[in-house]
């Protein structure tokens, strides 16, 4: 979407599957994106695998921000396999899509899981609670990059809410 100017909306997907947890990351996005940018806020549920994968297919985003163990995968998937569906669910936006991520996770307690998730493409991997400094600073440095790729200068910030997980 263009604005006036020639500045380009920042089309951004949070998938936090909770709200007060999109509040805080959608903050955090508007406020790297450049001094007073009108946001747009759309909401979609639930908050899947599915539903991920058909919003990056039909339409672009310039940066994916995920809590990824707030994503359902399939019905009834045991933990380890919700795992590696997150992993595969990052290494397809990053391969395929050519979107950055940054992921959030609460768990698992497992050392080897954020590794994997940063080798599958992710710009970052972030612990829940996370450091609100440097997740700014990733924010930052992913957003300064795509501007000077595609000569984006946020004058507005779109983002796609997906959250309202129902838990099986």
């Amino acid at each position: 979407m263009n604005t006036e100017s020639g500045k380009r909306t920042l089309q951004a997907l949070v998938a936090a599957g909770d709200d007060g947890l999109h509040r805080v990351i959608a903050a955090l996005l508007t406020g790297c994106a450049g001094r007073d940018p009108r946001v747009g806020t759309q909401t979609r549920k639930p908050c899947t695998e599915s539903v991920i994968r058909a919003l990056v297919a039909e339409s672009h985003f310039d940066v994916c921000l995920l809590v990824l163990n707030n994503i359902l995968y399939t019905e009834w998937e045991p933990v380890e396999v919700r795992l590696n569906s997150s992993v595969k669910l990052v290494r397809d936006l990053v391969v395929r899509h050519g979107i950055p991520v940054v992921a959030f996770y609460g768990w698992p307690d497992d050392a080897d899981y954020p590794a994997a998730v940063l080798k599958a493409g992710a710009a970052a991997v972030l612990r829940l609670p996370f450091d609100i400094d440097s997740a700014r600073d990733i924010i930052r440095d992913i957003l300064s990059k795509q501007a000077q790729s595609e000569s984006i200068t946020p004058a507005s910030v779109s983002i796609l809410n997906i959250h309202e997980v129902t838990w099986i």
